[in-house]
């Protein structure tokens, strides 16, 4: 789920921002993906941690969300689903399940 968002974006961020943008966030997303996995883990573990920190990813979600005639929706439907994940995560730490 992750790879997909990060991979869609990357693609996003390529077509709309200056190509030094795209090249460091597709770096950076290469590296990550060609780290082997280590023993008891998957090799996508961490993922969400490195997309975390790549600000042209960030930059181009930010114009997706404040253009066109739907900015509107766009911003309820992904609060509403931020809000969903921060109440499945929450609750998920809460019982002390691992979250990642």
């Amino acid at each position: 789920m992750f790879l997909a968002a990060g991979v869609a974006a990357l693609v996003g961020a390529a077509r709309r921002l200056p190509p030094a943008y795209a090249a460091y966030a597709g770096c950076a997303l290469l590296l990550p993906l060609s780290s082997p996995a280590t023993e008891g883990t998957g090799p996508l573990m961490s993922l969400p941690r490195f997309l975390g920190v790549l600000f042209p990813l960030a930059m181009w979600a930010g114009w997706w969300l404040s253009r066109g005639r739907l900015q509107r929706t766009r911003r309820i439907v992904l609060a509403g689903l931020g809000l969903g994940l921060l109440a499945l995560f929450s609750e998920l730490t809460t019982r002390w399940l691992f979250v990642a």
